[in-house]
């Protein structure tokens, strides 16, 4: 298998793969994928560690597709010390090598799905300022209603895109683009950090953190808003949206992504970076 479908890390081959259980097509589809190759070459920069086995045990693609939705892998890394170590003793170091040599391998189950994209929308109302949550089913959460920033992605043009985003269009009339929004993370952090990161442990997933001021907006609109959305979702609704005063949202969603960005805005603003 390792010979039908090499991977590379950097221009270094890795030596074992295991993609038992997956077709040639899946495969393919997996190792092209964007997620993939982002990963593999994030692993290329890390000169402390050498990914000696990788095994892709999972992909879950999008229904009628080729489209990932995630990975599921397990990348059999150990420290570059340990590693040559071995390669002093055995010039083609295995797994079974290190094993051996009681080299303990670094934790590497990794659950790739890529970036994505979240807004916080601040209302500049005229006595105090809210903000517009999704709320949806979560069952991972075991959750009828959980509520949270607007989520999708960035496309190609600069249109903030998916199904939150098709909800703010239709329920506020609000279509969001990359040029009218302010990168919160990347004013935050710079380059150091491409988005804030909910579950580094076991996933490759960061959240580009986006700020949309919406000025101008009466009372009257505000509390009509409110009382039309209030985050009840129908039966034929997968989401709602819930407009909340934006001093409760602390206290409204537990979700990282809203309280990251609500942080990261509050100290921008005390920061006398954004107004």
């Amino acid at each position: 298998m390792a010979d039908r479908h090499p991977v590379y890390v950097g221009n270094r081959q890795i030596p074992e793969t295991d993609f038992s259980g997956l077709d040639d097509a899946t495969i393919n589809i997996a190792l092209e994928s964007r997620m993939m190759k982002s990963w593999l070459s994030g692993m290329s920069e890390l000169e402390t560690i050498v990914l000696l086995k990788l095994v892709i045990e999972s992909v879950d693609l999008k229904p009628n597709s080729n489209i990932v939705n995630y990975i599921k892998v397990s990348a059999v890394c150990y420290s570059r010390k340990d590693y040559d170590e071995v390669t002093k003793i055995h010039p083609n170091v295995t797994v079974a090598l290190m094993t051996k040599e009681k080299k303990p391998p670094i934790p590497g189950i990794c659950f790739l799905r890529g970036p994505s994209a979240a807004v916080l929308i601040v209302i500049k109302g005229e006595q105090e300022d809210f903000t517009v949550l999704t709320v949806e089913r979560c069952l991972a959460v075991v959750r009828n209603a959980f509520p949270h920033l607007p989520l999708g992605q960035i496309d190609e043009t600069g249109d903030f895109v998916g199904r939150a985003a098709l909800e703010l269009r239709d329920s506020l009339n609000l279509e969001l683009r990359e040029l009218d929004m302010v990168n919160l993370t990347q004013l935050a952090f710079g380059n150091n950090y491409q988005g804030v990161v909910p579950s580094a442990g076991g996933c490759d997933e960061y959240i580009v953190l986006y700020l949309y001021q919406l000025r101008g907006v009466s009372e009257e609109q505000v509390e009509a808003w409110r009382q039309k959305y209030s985050g009840d979702i129908r039966k034929d609704q997968e989401m709602a949206l819930k407009i909340v005063p934006l001093k409760e949202l602390w206290r409204v969603s537990p979700d990282s992504k809203t309280l990251s960005a609500l942080a990261i805005y509050q100290r921008l603003r005390l920061s006398g970076i954004l107004s």
